[in-house]
């Protein structure tokens, strides 16, 4: 390959990075950014017209197979197959053969990274074997550098074992627990999602409650050890999560690639940077009321939470705009129920109101949150 000049410029790029996005030049010397701008002068070019120029990704979960599956993917080849997609660094999930839950094999895993084109990370496992039954050496793993301890593609299904991971991590700086929420004595056989399509199929589905039961749990562990919990492959579970431990989103944080578990201040995102949909809990509607400064009055909050349900069922997002409309229709004389009903007594208002399940969901979430929190 040849050598990689001292100085060059990217030309006509879409940039972004943490002051915005427009398209800029990037000048590079010596390995370093030296500046970004319109008409940056130097030589040679890259013609970066029609290309996003960004700061380096990172990916949080990459099967690098290695060690055991050589055949499917080695840590040189995921690391070439990073970087060519934008990646300068990765995080190696700990599910090979043998499983990355001894120091031995994880030190020669963060070996081979060094030799790789990316930064590679290695994840280690909460459990020996990932089999959920005994902890691996988490301090050995932590003083070799690891930081994400998962045993991916496996739910620690064991509640005891779960809350002696997460007070051990307590003690181990930087540390993160990743649980694949999925408990496995619901989810066992199950091919899809379950649902009207697994049923029309005959194909075996995995219910809803098989994230949700494994967040809700975890949601009482982390509370009980002061230790987090990263939510790993819980789409609904995330939501549960959210509206359970009364955390005021629905799992999605607009601009960030992943369900994010936690407050929005922690990670410097204002309430209008907070996503609300159909899936939303009343906990999350009535909580950016108040940030807006409306205050309902007893006999209006149903009103104003089924009109809610009407709006977010025919847009992606409701917006704050959104909820000041449905705040003044609903305190409008005679606007509690304005609208048509159906067999529910649901306002329609002209749209087919949200189904059953939304309604259903909301309502578990809801009710979970108030069990465990009062």
């Amino acid at each position: 390959m040849p050598d990689r000049p001292d100085e060059f410029v990217i030309k006509g790029g879409r940039v972004i990075d943490a002051t915005g996005d427009r398209v800029a030049d990037v000048l590079v010397q010596g390995g370093v950014v030296a500046a970004v701008g319109r008409r940056v002068e130097g030589a040679p070019v890259l013609d970066a017209a029609g290309c996003l120029v960004v700061p380096g990704l990172v990916d949080l979960h990459a099967h690098l197979r290695e060690p055991g599956d050589e055949e499917a993917e080695t840590i040189e080849t995921g690391a070439r197959a990073a970087a060519l997609g934008g990646f300068t660094a990765v995080v190696a999930m700990p599910n090979t053969q043998p499983p990355l839950d001894d120091a031995a094999v994880v030190a020669s895993v963060l070996a081979a990274g060094r030799e790789a084109t990316c930064d590679v990370v290695s994840a280690g496992c909460i459990t020996k074997g990932r089999r959920g039954e005994e902890l691996a050496p988490m301090g050995e793993l932590h003083a070799l550098g690891v930081r994400i301890f998962t045993d991916d593609g496996a739910c620690v299904a064991n509640a005891g074992v779960m809350r002696r991971a997460l007070e051990y991590a307590h003690a181990l700086p930087g540390a993160v627990v990743a649980q694949h929420a999925e408990d496995p004595s619901l989810a066992a056989g199950g091919h899809m999602h379950e649902g009207a399509w697994s049923s029309r199929l005959g194909i075996p589905g995995r219910p809803e409650a098989a994230e949700a039961a494994v967040v809700a749990r975890d949601v009482l562990l982390a509370e009980l050890t002061g230790t987090p919990v990263q939510p790993n492959k819980a789409v609904v579970g995330a939501n549960a999560f959210a509206h359970a431990s009364g955390i005021h989103q629905d799992g999605v944080l607009k601009d960030r690639l992943n369900y994010e578990i936690m407050k929005p201040e922690d990670v410097g995102l204002t309430d209008s940077r907070i996503v609300l949909t159909a899936r939303s809990g009343r906990h999350a509607f009535h909580h950016r009321l108040g940030r807006l400064g409306i205050t309902l009055g007893a006999d209006k909050v149903d009103a104003a939470w089924q009109r809610f349900l009407q709006v977010a069922d025919t847009k992606k997002e409701v917006t704050d705009e959104d909820l000041r409309k449905i705040a003044a229709a609903t305190s409008e004389p005679n606007g509690t129920n304005g609208g048509e009903t159906n067999g529910n007594g649901h306002e329609t208002n002209g749209h087919p109101p949200v189904t059953d399940q939304l309604h259903d969901h909301n309502h578990v979430a809801d009710t979970l949150r108030h069990l465990i929190f009062g």
